[in-house]
């Protein structure tokens, strides 16, 4: 075989394939053109503040940092709190959680209640004392919440919290000092 028809056939060769590619090139440009348009339809707008906010803290030198504190999972809060009942009989932990839970609801509605992630994570029915957890952003929103329950598996009662703690030792702490 002659070389330069061995030449002429790679060459030819080598232009189909970049056809081919360019070809796919351009489908896979089109496909992201549509994704792209998409997803400034359906996903931009509701997030169209937080982008600007982000943007004007990159430009004024703060974005690295608050782009940095945006994507931390947020630190939790625990409350130490004591429950003064009518009869001076301790809840039940349960009641006590539930009377917790539906007193945030019913404040910061149930976008505030998931916001707030509250648990009972510890309770002494014997002092009657106990420790609520929640985030840092939201534990203003439980204090009040606490405040607000007038009744707990059925009976009057109070929640009086005593101290916010960043761990549930210094929670404890507070709540096994005397009063």
């Amino acid at each position: 075989m002659d070389p330069a028809y061995a030449l002429a056939g790679a060459v030819i060769g080598l232009a189909a394939g970049l056809a081919v590619a360019y070809v796919r090139l351009r489908r896979l440009e089109a496909h992201l053109r549509e994704l792209s348009e998409l997803v400034e339809r359906r996903v931009v707008p509701p997030y169209a503040l937080l982008a600007r906010a982000l943007g004007e803290l990159a430009r004024a030198g703060r974005g690295v940092r608050a782009l940095e504190r945006a994507s931390r999972r947020p630190r939790r809060r625990y409350i130490a709190f004591y429950v003064v009942t009518e009869d001076g009989r301790a809840p039940s932990p349960e009641g006590l959680e539930r009377a917790i839970r539906e007193s945030v609801r019913r404040l910061a509605g149930a976008l505030g209640l998931a916001e707030a992630n509250v648990s009972l994570v510890y309770y002494d029915p014997e002092k009657p004392a106990g420790i609520v957890r929640a985030t840092n952003t939201t534990k203003y929103v439980v204090l009040a919440a606490l405040a607000m329950v007038r009744r707990v598996d059925g009976r009057r009662a109070l929640i009086v919290p005593v101290r916010t703690a960043g761990t549930i030792k210094r929670a404890k702490r507070a709540i096994q000092e005397p009063r």
